[in-house]
């Protein structure tokens, strides 16, 4: 995914899918604290081969909660 150089207002900018650089930049945490988060289940997600990818409905779940 592309670096994001500008601040997401809204959620309709959002991909249906997204991945841990994308959630550390939303969230503002580093990459590994996103890894930790998916990792332990505190953000739901899944695996595509070795990589994670978080849903947007789940990312706004996790903020929401």
């Amino acid at each position: 995914m592309a670096k994001q150089t500008k601040y997401i207002t809204n959620w309709d900018d959002v991909s249906v899918v997204v991945d841990l650089a994308y959630i550390s930049l939303l969230l503002g945490i580093s990459n590994e604290f996103a890894r930790q988060l998916v990792s332990k289940g505190t953000i739901k997600a899944f695996k595509v081969g070795k990589y994670w990818r978080i849903k947007k409905e789940d990312l706004k779940s996790f903020i929401e909660s």
